[in-house]
């Protein structure tokens, strides 16, 4: 994990890789994980290489627990998901 980021990634593929791509994954755990700490907050749900290799497509987040954040959707792509959005 980078020390610069908060919380883990759900699903992240190894840096040095040319290519990449994902269809149809799912992050299931990072939202629900926060039960306890409503306060929590995860950088991203997916970390992927960043290079003209590397895709990913129709990603889901899905908040089982209904508190905490998550910032971006893949690495620093897309906007937050918690209860307000």
């Amino acid at each position: 994990m980078n020390a610069a980021l908060q919380g883990h990634a759900a699903y992240k593929a190894a840096d040095p890789g040319t290519t990449h791509e994902a269809w149809g994954a799912e992050d299931h755990s990072s939202l629900g994980s926060f039960d306890a700490e409503p306060t929590m907050v995860a950088d991203r749900s997916f970390e992927v290489p960043q290079n003209a290799g590397a895709a990913s497509h129709d990603l889901l987040i899905a908040p089982f627990g209904g508190v905490g954040t998550i910032r971006h959707v893949t690495n620093t792509t897309g906007g937050p998901a918690n209860t307000s959005t």
